[in-house]
């Protein structure tokens, strides 16, 4: 058996042998780190901080002197005086005159205008019934509205002129009756009064038809 056995045969390979030697190397290198950090650490971490009141070193040494304070002086301009003559000529009263004019005082108070107490006439007692020149169409087709109208009356209440519409109903048939209502009123016109004295005027009143259904 001696003579047949291999002159390199070992207990162990040569790949076994390398692999436990990185091995055991690798070993060797943590904890050569881990021990060498740990103290290293221990050194770097400060200690504790702790609060506590520094003792306040006595100043031996003397203040140095305050400044002396500034002084000011203003500066003296001498400026030379002279007199200077102004003819001012004395006023004769002539000269205020023609700046200011003189007007003529106010007149007396019995020839100033005064406020004129003013009434508007419109329809008297007598005027004509509206429902009389109410349109029939308009009744059939149920048109109801107020028409504004112009009339121009005398001192005894009668038209002196034919009346014009002011403001439409929106509907032409009572338009047209209203004039007409207000033609037919000619004569029963209450004037309109100045002070209490009937005077001719012209005004405006409203013409309203309307139904009971």
């Amino acid at each position: 058996m001696n003579a047949y056995a291999q002159h390199d045969y070992s207990l162990f390979s040569r790949r076994t042998l390398a692999f436990v030697l990185i091995v055991g190397v690798h070993g060797v290198l943590i904890l050569t780190l881990a021990s060498g950090l740990g103290h290293t650490l221990i050194n770097v971490i400060p200690p504790a901080m702790q609060a506590g009141i520094v003792p306040e070193v006595p100043n031996h040494q003397t203040p140095p002197p305050l400044p002396p304070p500034p002084t000011f002086r203003p500066q003296v301009i001498d400026v030379p005086r002279k007199d200077v003559d102004v003819d001012i000529p004395t006023d004769d009263g002539q000269t205020i005159r023609a700046v200011i004019p003189v007007t003529d005082p106010l007149p007396p108070p019995s020839t100033l205008p005064t406020a004129v107490h003013r009434v508007l006439g419109g329809p008297g007692k007598a005027f004509p019934n509206t429902g009389d020149f109410y349109p029939s169409d308009s009744i059939r087709r149920g048109e109801k509205g107020s028409a504004t109208v112009r009339t121009c009356v005398d001192d005894k209440g009668r038209l002196t002129a034919a009346p014009t519409l002011a403001r439409t109903s929106g509907s032409a048939r009572l338009d047209e009756g209203a004039l007409q209502l207000a033609k037919a009123g000619s004569g029963h016109y209450r004037a309109t009064t100045e002070d209490g004295r009937p005077v001719n005027s012209c005004y405006e009143f409203r013409i309203r038809f309307d139904y009971k259904e």
